[in-house]
This record gives C-alpha cells, sequence and structure tokens, in this order.
C-alpha cells in the first residue's frame, strides 16, 4: 500500500497541462480529500482526459451486497477509482481508500481483508490522509 498524503499539495507532471487551475485548499474531511483527488488526476490534452474517476464504487452489483447465487455478503466499496485511460502509460487502475481519523485508520487495521474486495483489481492502492499522524508507523505492505 502506497501513502498519498495531501498536507501541502504536491506537484505534479500533470500539474503542466492546466497552469491556470488552482489546487484546492487541503482539509481533513471525506469530501475535501476527495476533491483533491478529482484535481490530482484532472490532467487532460489535446487526446482528451487521462483518467476516468469514480467515487464510492462498490465490490458488487446488486442491493445491499445480496447474490441469489452466492448468498449474502459484505458490501465493500472503494472509496476512489482512477483508470488510466492514456496506453502509454499503462492503463493503470489506482483504488484509493480515505481515511481522515486516526480511529477510522485504526479501524481499517483491525480488518485487512476490507480493502481486499477491490484492491485484488487495482494496479495501485493508496492509502489518502490529510496528515502523516493518522498512519504513525503503522502502514502495511
Amino acid at each position: 500500500m502506497e501513502a498519498m498524503l495531501f498536507d501541502g499539495f504536491p506537484d505534479s507532471p500533470e500539474s503542466e497541462l492546466l497552469p491556470d487551475t488552482a489546487a484546492p485548499l487541503p482539509a481533513s474531511t471525506e469530501r475535501a480529500m476527495l476533491d483533491l483527488l478529482h484535481y490530482r488526476y484532472r490532467a487532460r490534452s489535446q487526446a482528451g482526459a487521462r483518467f476516468i474517476c469514480a467515487e464510492h464504487v462498490r465490490a458488487y452489483c446488486g442491493f445491499g451486497g445480496w447474490s441469489a447465487t452466492d448468498g449474502p455478503r459484505v458490501m465493500r466499496t472503494a472509496d476512489f477509482l482512477a483508470q488510466d485511460l492514456w496506453e502509454n502509460k499503462g492503463l493503470n487502475l489506482h483504488g484509493h481508500e480515505v481515511k481522515v481519523s486516526r480511529a477510522d485508520w485504526l479501524h481499517e487495521l483491525a480488518d485487512p481483508t476490507k480493502s481486499e474486495a477491490i484492491k485484488r483489481y487495482c494496479d495501485r492502492w493508496w492509502l489518502v490522509v490529510p496528515t502523516t499522524a493518522i498512519v504513525r508507523d503503522d502502514l502495511p505492505d
């Protein structure tokens, strides 16, 4: 798992494509973090958008995690997915888990299988936090 820290917004190669777009201010709500992710993946060129993004993506189809063939299961949700559309960059799927509090992070650590439902389909899996104080020294490999 890689950490994506929004403690001051990092420069990225994509920022050169939109020099007149100002980064949103970092904040510590999930909505603010999702807005920052949209900003991070906003790259465009004459060929079009580089990423397509989605919020709160469920791991399964159906109602509340129920499947007629598999029986009941716990519904798992990725906070944010970004699919790279540029073939020369690898067409990678980036999954993101947003954590805005230490308690939320500790709850995630208590059940490491939570993220596996969607993480297994992603090329990159990111933990998105507004400050390193949330994860301290317990970031898994």
